[in-house]
């Protein structure tokens, strides 16, 4: 670009064809504000925008996420009567995507009067980005009715929405799909196979990720780390490491990917008490066989004394790595000592990463600390006054947590709970399924831990508050309407909270289910009264 740049600038009479080409050029190489800049000048110099510029113009907008400015441009294309424009309005859909506005790029892609594919795609793919999989799923059947047939983009964002619902058996038919048109390149090919892999481990169904993996000819990077990270969510610290030693050992070259499973790994090895002679032969092991480059980082993330050449988020990502695995093994001054000597400011998951250790080993001091720098409370602390001030805080500075919810999918439908949900049809029967399983439970020795509601209210009315929570409303839907013996899969968007994980437990138990659970820090198996995490997560 630097050379286009300065040719353009040396032509004095330059005509529409120069000005997009220069703005496609910008808007294409990770420059989009100086495409900005670049489209005020040309309308400064009296040049029309047409069907050509505004693509690209807008693509700028989406990916500075300038909502005000993007509205503007919207605004001119629909006077220059451009919006009718399959490729303009292709451009206008990414954009509102990109700025998270799903309500207004549904009402554009009511509006075009022709769709192509890359109208349908950019759909699909964009309700899935914004976590919206339902959207997806019932845009694929507008498509299919409107007569248009998917290519392989379809494909990667129905397969995103499967592994995002933990569907299965629609991951499965896509599954069969692809293989059925094996001769088909533009479907069969390593990132669509990869996609597949991805979409079984996030439905943790690792034998058949592993089957496919085993069945590629060529195994890029992402075909293993896919593998070992999907390993990884689901707690197989072994397996992770057998993988990634088969991986240095045919000569592929690990990345930051790959080294923030193996870390995981190893903390879930740390959780099981294996003793720390056996965890530091691991890290040893580990460190020792990685490339150059890699082993440099994680030396630097190790002694705390200098970052070079990763880049700060993976830098971050292995800080927070190296805490967890410390204070997973109980060194929680270590991992604090670490965050001290960090060299990169510390982010909310380093710290998120020792307030969890603090939790299970009890340690308030430092859990205070951690708190005071998330603005979270210890739950065992009972601080009311500061639970009020950290609330008043959060509402000066206009900060919002997005609403917890879980879903699962049955018969190719989501059913989405919010926390004390009223508004499914089954909602009696889902009130008086928990009511059933909770008089169960105390009979079995279940306790609530109400320390966990950090409200100042009365401890009946903390127990009700539990019972109330999104993923026991799916967990109640899902037993009321599949039959014994079925596993059942629940999607939640934050982290389950300890009681519900106990109460999961204990379900698992009482009704000799499997019940597979995601949240936004892993995967929970729970089985027989265990579950996957070992406690921690």
């Amino acid at each position: 670009m630097p050379y286009a740049q300065h040719i353009f600038h040396q032509i004095v009479l330059k005509n529409s064809f120069l000005w997009n080409s220069m703005i496609r050029g910008y808007a294409c190489n990770n420059s989009p504000s100086k495409a900005l800049v670049l489209y005020r000048e040309m309308l400064h110099f009296g040049h029309k925008p047409d069907n050509f510029t505004y693509p690209f113009v807008l693509k700028a907008c989406g990916d500075l996420l300038l909502r005000e400015i993007g509205g503007k441009v919207h605004a001119l294309v629909v006077v220059g009567g451009l919006e009718e424009d399959v490729y303009v309005g292709n451009s206008i859909l990414s954009m509102y995507f990109k700025f998270g506005d799903v309500a207004a790029a549904r009402v554009m892609f009511d509006k075009m009067p022709v769709r192509d594919l890359t109208s349908w795609n950019t759909m699909m793919s964009g309700f899935v980005k914004n976590g919206e999989a339902r959207g997806a799923f019932e845009v694929f059947g507008d498509m299919r009715r409107d007569g248009f047939v998917g290519d392989g983009i379809t494909l990667l964002a129905l397969l995103s929405a499967c592994g995002d619902v933990m569907d299965l058996k629609a991951g499965r038919e896509i599954h069969g799909y692809v293989v059925r048109n094996g001769g088909n390149r533009r479907l069969c090919n390593g990132f669509l196979m990869n996609s597949i892999i991805c979409m079984y481990c996030n439905c943790e169904s690792m034998s058949f990720a592993r089957n496919l993996f085993e069945g590629l000819r060529v195994k890029d990077v992402v075909s293993w780390n896919s593998l070992i990270s999907g390993y990884e969510k689901c707690g197989d610290a072994f397996l992770v490491l057998e993988l990634f030693g088969r991986m240095v050992v045919v000569g592929a070259v690990p990345d930051e990917v790959t080294v923030t499973s193996v870390l995981g790994a190893c903390n879930q090895i740390s959780a099981l008490r294996l003793g720390a002679s056996v965890q530091s032969y691991v890290v040893k092991r580990v460190f020792d066989e990685m490339p150059e480059k890699i082993l440099a980082a994680c030396t630097v993330m190790v002694t705390g004394f200098g970052i070079h050449g990763r880049g700060r988020e993976a830098i971050s990502i292995f800080y927070e790595m190296l805490v967890d695995l410390l204070g997973r093994a109980g060194y929680l001054a270590e991992a604090y000592g670490v965050i001290e000597n960090m060299k990169l400011k510390p982010n909310e998951d380093v710290w998120t990463a020792l307030l969890s250790a603090c939790r299970l080993h009890r340690n308030v001091k430092l859990a205070v600390i951690s708190a005071q720098k998330l603005f979270e409370l210890n739950p065992d602390g009972r601080w009311w006054k500061d639970v009020e001030n950290v609330r008043a805080l959060v509402t000066k500075r206009r900060l919002r947590k997005p609403p917890s919810y879980s879903f699962v999918e049955l018969n190719k439908m989501v059913h989405q709970f919010f926390v004390g949900d009223t508004s499914h049809e089954q909602s009696d029967d889902i009130y008086a399924k928990l009511k059933d399983l909770n008089e169960q439970l105390k009979k079995a020795g279940y306790k609530p831990d109400t320390s966990l509601v950090l409200y100042d209210v009365e401890e009946e009315i903390k127990e009700k508050m539990l019972w109330d929570h999104s993923e026991r409303l799916a967990l109640a839907f899902a037993l009321i309407n599949t039959g014994p013996g079925t596993t059942i899969r629940i999607t939640k968007n934050l982290c389950v909270c300890g009681d519900c994980h106990t109460v999961i437990k204990m379900i698992s138990r009482l009704t000799n289910r499997e019940i597979i659970m995601r949240d936004i820090c892993r995967f929970h198996h729970f089985r027989d009264g265990l579950c996957s995490c070992g406690g921690y997560w």
